[in-house]
């Protein structure tokens, strides 16, 4: 008799562990997440729900505050860049890969692995600025961003679609 009430209880120890794993938590959950580059600056990604279940990145936000030096002379930018992603990028096995650019002046590109409430990876950017001038411009250079790992955090979860951001700010 204790030979089988052992038995049940490492049955039921091994059911209660294999519940554990299969929760949402152990994947990534939709919602806004909020996160820190390793230089200081800020972003925000969201996180939706699609009609076919699957979890996509719709929409985010990068504040690149921190100065960013352009090459061929000392022009320096800081831009807030906004983006809404059409189609949306869908989370495949809790990871994602962004390439946003505007086609004109802004480009963003990101990885990112989420794990429950949590996500990292790494951004790179690069921004066209007018070169110093007096009067009309007539050049740009061209402002890389050193690559920046980066780690967020789910502010709040949502149901359903969310508040896409403006595709472009500057301050």
């Amino acid at each position: 008799m204790t030979t089988f009430r052992n038995n049940m209880r490492a049955a039921a120890g091994l059911f209660i562990a294999s519940l554990a794993v299969a929760t949402p938590a152990a994947a990534q959950e939709a919602g806004t997440y909020n996160g820190t580059m390793k230089n200081g600056d800020t972003f925000q990604l969201t996180v939706t729900k699609a009609t076919s279940g699957a979890l996509e990145v719709t929409a985010g936000l990068f504040d690149f505050s921190v100065a960013i030096k352009c090459k061929s002379n000392s022009t320096t930018v800081g831009p807030v860049v906004g983006f809404t992603l059409s189609p949306p990028v869908v989370i495949a096995d809790n990871k994602a890969t962004i390439s946003f650019n505007n086609g004109a002046d802004d480009y963003v590109a990101t990885k990112i692995e989420f794990s429950g409430s949590k996500a990292s990876g790494d951004v790179t950017a690069a921004f066209a600025a007018f070169a110093a001038y007096t009067g009309h411009p007539t050049k740009a250079v061209y402002c890389p961003q050193v690559k920046e790992d980066f780690t967020a955090v789910l502010a709040k979860a949502v149901r359903g679609a969310a508040v896409p951001v403006p595709k472009l700010l500057f301050y």
